[in-house]
């Protein structure tokens, strides 16, 4: 019984990196859209403010319930930024896609990436609109696929919803007490692609207590 240590060490690797730097990740790329936008950012501070106060509270889990806006900015961060844009399958058997023939046993990349910017299934997939998520859900329902930075099925991430929530509850937080906007001359941002999705070079903001 009981774990070796090279199972030790993998499983803390593993724990640091999926629940750590992903969220990380995903949390950058929502304060750097909302940095943005200031009409956004005004929304959801009053959506925030409207469940739990102006007070500095800490949000918790039965409040981001109470607060759609908040959760639709950190699925439209997850669909336009992934913080793990892409991950390997191997088909289970002869694939026919788009004329082609996978053969059966040939590894595979699964693009979340470039899923969440087709324009077949997306409106205006290139611009940051976390209202898209408030509208209708039935495309997410009839195309499940097209949303994909927890995977899904057998192999989906099992820690999907804690990050979820972990996510709203720090973003809520955030916006709840600070006012951040693009620092005066900051320069040119852009994804680029490291151990996750992160922008380069560094994010840099002129924060201030929300008022």
């Amino acid at each position: 019984g009981g774990f070796s240590d090279e199972e030790v060490i993998d499983n803390v690797k593993t724990f640091l990196f999926a629940g750590h730097e992903t969220t990380s990740a995903t949390l950058t790329f929502a304060v750097y859209e909302l940095a943005r936008d200031p009409s956004l950012l005004k929304q959801a501070r009053e959506e925030i403010r409207s469940v739990v106060g102006s007070k500095g509270v800490t949000v918790g889990y039965k409040d981001t319930e109470k607060m759609p806006l908040v959760n639709a900015i950190i699925k439209e961060s997850l669909r336009m930024y992934p913080p793990v844009i892409f991950t390997f399958r191997e088909t289970a058997q002869d694939l026919d896609m788009c004329g082609y023939t996978i053969p059966q046993g040939t590894q595979v990349v699964l693009h979340s990436y470039i899923y969440g910017r087709l324009p077949q299934w997306w409106d205006k997939p290139d611009v940051f609109m976390p209202k898209r998520w408030l509208v209708d859900d039935s495309a997410d329902k009839a195309n499940p696929y097209r949303f994909l930075p927890f995977l899904i099925g057998c192999r989906q991430c099992v820690g999907n919803r804690f990050a979820l929530y972990e996510a709203a509850s720090i973003l809520a937080t955030l916006i709840l007490r600070l006012d951040f906007k693009m620092a005066e001359g900051h320069p040119e941002v852009q994804p680029k692609q490291r151990i996750t999705l992160r922008l380069h070079p560094k994010l840099e903001l002129a924060v201030s207590r929300a008022k």
